[in-house]
């Protein structure tokens, strides 16, 4: 997908409706991965490229968000700006509980 939608929790959305059907703020993939632009952040807008894992066409990790240096982000945007075909999913890391990792499952 070419766009995302970004919500927040202020948006009215009911329990059972698919919140990406909805009419609403739909930004470029390489502005809401990497764009610092005042105009574009707001309070909750704020870069995903921490938060996602990237790769290329051929499957080649080009990101790993959560452990990337600016340098490795920097490397990511320039190569997604040249344009082509990439992968993505969004990761967030889990809640520490002492020493366990914990993730909330919603069915």
């Amino acid at each position: 997908m070419n766009h995302f939608h970004r919500t927040h929790r202020w948006e009215r959305i009911h329990r059972h409706q698919d919140e990406l059907n909805n009419e609403g703020k739909l930004t470029k993939m390489a502005k809401v991965l990497f764009s610092t632009e005042l105009d574009l952040i707001g309070l909750y807008d704020k870069p995903l490229a921490r938060n996602s894992h990237l790769w290329s066409h051929d499957f080649e990790l080009m990101l790993d968000g959560p452990s990337a240096t600016k340098k490795d982000i920097i490397k990511a945007e320039e190569t997604i700006i040249k344009g082509g075909l990439f992968g993505y999913r969004f990761f967030y890391p889990p809640m520490q509980v002492g020493y366990h990792s914990v993730y909330w499952h919603r069915r």
